[in-house]
């Protein structure tokens, strides 16, 4: 992928690098969508990656651009780079740099696993923090609190460029203090959360000791991409699945629960977008379930049309953030049967937009299943309101001018930042 410098935008905005583990990612295209929102309202945003992706990522045309144009830290050359950037680094700054050094050996995780782990995460922010040099970057935003949060803190302090990050959840929000959630907080400029459950959660990880710097700004989609078919009203209910085929999204406590729902209903049928660990052994196991389909992963306009094409949307998930695929659905005016974990009720309201159930209970999903089936009429009732609350609250433009105010100033006077204004 080409290492060379990306388009400029404004030359009077700052000039923002986004770093993440994985860019582009077929399951993290909310990352893309804002990104791309911001550069609508003439931010100038680069993008760095500490992987490449492999092909199964390349999802769309969007995507492939963007990959063409994103700084992979791990890309050709990485070690000649790394040596070249940490020399530099020790040279013209050595203080800084050693403070950095001891503060990344304080705070690496038990064991010679974590040291060899922390000192990875080091030798990669040496690279990101020289790159952030050379090409006059002003601030540094990371997606997600767990290692590459840990990489752009400590790119941040060795290059005296500020940063920011954004929490989700689950995996920053299951393990606080093994990725130091505090101390992350403590120094960046500012912390997005993408709920209030993950704001609240960031202030009690921190003590409330920097709730000035924690804000919400939502993920979010691009609400004319979905255009909200009318429901059909014939029987049956055709449900769709788009995620990671993974053991935290609950797959097989849906197809528990379709097994179930099969034994008096044959009309109802289930196609899954996405993919993942578990896939050979969910195709597998779906050989002997009827009206189970495999699709893979899509492009966004791709599970755009395959949810447009459903009636409901279904993620028996056991632990999530605020899942964008959920947006995905309710902008389509389609409802959705989710577990009430984390963030998920802020969107999903029970028998307003959807169906909230406890994860891992394959009886409540086969009920809920049912209640769908049974009710096209509710179903197009919360499938509209649902809309409604996506265009207002989770629009991605609007939520990209909240985060430009804090790109613009640094901070904002309220937890939900006002939009900015030119």
């Amino acid at each position: 992928m080409s290492q060379s410098a990306q388009s400029d935008q404004s030359t009077d905005a700052p000039k923002i690098l986004y770093l993440t583990t994985l860019y582009p990612a077929a399951s993290h295209t909310f990352i893309l969508r804002e990104i791309l929102a911001l550069r609508e309202l003439g931010l100038n945003v680069q993008t760095a990656s500490v992987r490449e992706p492999g092909a199964q990522h390349m999802i769309g045309q969007v995507e492939r651009d963007e990959a063409a144009k994103t700084y992979y830290v791990l890309g050709r050359g990485a070690l000649w780079r790394t040596f070249k950037a940490h020399g530099y680094l020790k040279i013209s700054r050595p203080l800084r740099y050693l403070r950095t050094f001891g503060m990344a050996l304080r705070l690496h995780r038990p064991g010679v696993k974590g040291f060899l782990k922390q000192f990875a995460y080091f030798a990669e922010a040496g690279i990101i923090a020289r790159h952030m040099q050379k090409n006059g970057i002003t601030h540094l935003h990371n997606h997600f609190g767990d290692q590459s949060a840990t990489v752009a803190m400590l790119a941040a302090q060795l290059s005296g460029v500020p940063f920011s990050f954004t929490i989700h959840g689950p995996t920053d929000l299951l393990d606080p203090v093994g990725w130091a959630m505090a101390k992350k907080i403590e120094l960046s400029k500012f912390t997005v959360c993408i709920s209030e459950f993950a704001r609240n959660f960031a202030s009690e990880t921190s003590g409330a000791q920097h709730d000035d710097k924690l804000f919400i700004i939502h993920c979010g989609v691009f609400p004319e991409v979905y255009k909200a078919p009318p429901l059909e009203s014939a029987k049956g209910l055709r449900l769709v699945f788009v995620g990671r085929l993974d053991p935290v999204k609950g797959v097989p406590v849906l197809f528990d629960a379709l097994e179930k729902v099969h034994q008096t209903r044959s009309d109802i049928s289930l196609e899954i977008v996405g993919g993942g660990s578990l896939k050979e052994e969910l195709e597998a196991r779906a050989k002997d379930i009827a009206g189970v389909t495999f699709h893979g992963y899509m492009s966004q306009d791709e599970v755009a049309a395959k949810i447009e094409a459903s009636d409901a949307l279904v993620l028996p998930s056991y632990a999530e953030g605020l899942p964008v695929v959920y947006m995905e659905a309710l902008a389509s005016a389609r409802p959705v049967i989710a577990t009430d974990v984390a963030g998920v009720s802020e969107l999903v309201e029970n028998n307003q937009t959807g169906l909230l159930i406890e994860p891992g209970d394959s009886d409540q999903l086969a009920k809920a299943i049912l209640e769908m089936a049974d009710n096209p009429q509710k179903r197009r009732e919360m499938g509209l309101v649902g809309r409604e609350r996506v265009a207002e609250e989770f629009n991605i433009r609007e939520e990209a001018k909240r985060m430009k105010t804090l790109y613009i100033h640094g901070t904002a006077s309220t937890k939900r930042p006002a939009k900015f204004l030119d």
